[in-house]
């Protein structure tokens, strides 16, 4: 019996241990696998809310300037950028004139973020305002100007208002067609003026400028200019960037002082690339201005991707310094 009860003793106390250890391993996988999973799950999550928020985004840009979606980049790879699932659609707007950045909302969440994208390389066309038969002449309230990326180039276009400024169409036309060379006899009004033989070089606008753009000298064409001119012209490109339209400008426009007014060296939600450093460190960023300031101001800024709000001071036109 003695014998007997001895050798129980040892075997019991090596199946505990033995069904511990082994529930222990259990319980050690079971942790590890969820981990595992959950980390997997994490960035295919984020992959599928960036989908959704990317094809509402190309929808929404692409209907806006009418251009195809694979013309449109959107740029969502930043890993800090985390897109909430929400519940309903992301409310997508173009804020601001560059039309690089469009503003994403989504209200369940209380989340707002500025986006990059970037589109095909902008051009204007113009278009009809409305039907006209033909034989109609063409006058300056005929024609308007629309983003171009979106209009197909198979046929001539017309690229300035000039070439069409008191012309008469030799074919039907309808609101909204682009204005074709096709679409016009060759032939001027009878009763045109004719030039005066001193020609004047003069800057003349190749796009159109919306008021309040600041004026830069891709935006203009040096051109000769027959007759009698304005007497405000603007001969010289060296001061375009400190000027802003007032009205729209529509290419083919002569420049003229009446055009313009002083533009601010930073206007109210300009979007300023910032860099910090500090030492070795370097870091750059996206801020928006949130007022209008000359060199030398102070103004408040707000980063783009944070909303963190920050004091910057005008060190020159489109550059910002953190104070």
């Amino acid at each position: 019996m003695f014998g007997m009860s001895f050798m129980k003793r040892p075997i019991s106390t090596t199946l505990g241990f033995t069904g511990l250890y082994g529930w222990a391993l259990l319980f050690l996988s079971a942790f590890i696998s969820t981990c595992g999973a959950a980390q997997d799950a994490s960035p295919v999550g984020q992959d599928a809310l960036k989908d959704i928020l990317k094809e509402q985004i190309l929808g929404v840009v692409g209907d806006k300037l009418l251009v195809e979606r694979d013309q449109i980049s959107v740029y969502l790879d930043d890993r800090r950028l985390v897109v909430p699932s929400c519940d309903q659609k992301f409310i997508i707007s173009l804020p601001f004139s560059d039309r690089s950045t469009v503003e994403a909302t989504c209200q369940s969440e209380n989340w707002t973020k500025y986006i990059r994208v970037s589109v095909g390389e902008y051009r204007s066309a113009m278009v009809y305002r409305r039907d006209m038969p033909a034989g109609n002449i063409i006058k300056r309230g005929d024609i308007k100007f629309v983003d171009g990326r979106g209009v197909s180039e198979d046929k001539p276009l017309i690229k300035t208002i000039d070439q069409v400024m008191n012309r008469s169409l030799k074919n039907h036309v309808i609101a909204n067609e682009p204005v074709l060379a096709s679409d016009f006899s060759l032939v001027a009004l009878p009763n045109t003026t004719v030039a005066e033989s001193v020609e004047t070089e003069v800057l003349v606008a190749t796009t159109t400028i919306n008021r309040g753009v600041r004026l830069d000298e891709s935006m203009f064409g040096r051109h000769m200019r027959r007759g009698r001119l304005p007497s405000d012209l603007i001969f010289g490109t060296g001061e375009l960037n400190h000027l802003q339209a007032n009205r729209i400008i529509i290419a083919g426009d002569t420049l003229r002082r009446s055009m313009v007014s002083l533009a601010p060296a930073i206007k109210k939600d300009d979007l300023i690339q910032i860099r910090i450093e500090k030492g070795a460190l370097s870091v750059s960023a996206l801020v928006r201005a949130l007022s209008d300031g000359s060199v030398g101001d102070v103004i408040e800024v707000v980063n783009a991707e944070s909303g963190r709000p920050l004091r910057a001071k005008i060190i020159d036109i489109g550059s910002l310094e953190i104070i």
